[in-house]
């Protein structure tokens, strides 16, 4: 792609709201916007290189016979809620169609858990590695 067809402008002065903030440079060389409320959006450059360390972690895992597996961002409130009680409050949560509650989650433990327990039957099917990069 040509440089005049990208979306890359860099700022030679950051706004004062901004000053001594250590994302000063990523803001300058135009990698990253800073939105209200602290909210960070990648521009093309940051998303290049993101890009780029998605792609030497998938051949390193590739290289340990690693499987890239994809979990819901949002899942269901899990049955043992000894440890979502503890942060009940402080994780997003919304209600479906059908009313039922889905949190944002903040580890894929417990999706990831059962399910390796419905698919694994055998010691024969270990060991077993997974990865996820989101």
């Amino acid at each position: 792609m040509k440089q005049s067809h990208s979306f890359i402008r860099t700022i030679q002065e950051v706004h004062s709201n901004v000053n001594r903030d250590p994302n000063e440079l990523l803001i300058r060389a135009g990698y990253i916007r800073m939105q209200e409320g602290g909210f960070i959006s990648y521009l093309p450059l940051a998303k290049r290189v993101i890009s780029k360390i998605e792609t030497i972690i998938r051949e390193e895992m590739n290289q340990l016979l690693a499987n890239e597996i994809s979990l819901p961002v949002l899942n269901p409130l899990p049955k043992r809620l000894s440890d979502m009680e503890l942060v009940a409050d402080e994780i997003f949560h919304i209600k479906d169609q059908q009313n039922d509650e889905l949190y944002l989650s903040p580890s894929h433990e417990e999706i990831l858990t059962s399910l390796v327990k419905e698919e694994i039957n055998s010691y024969k099917q270990l060991p077993l590695v997974l990865y996820q990069i989101q």
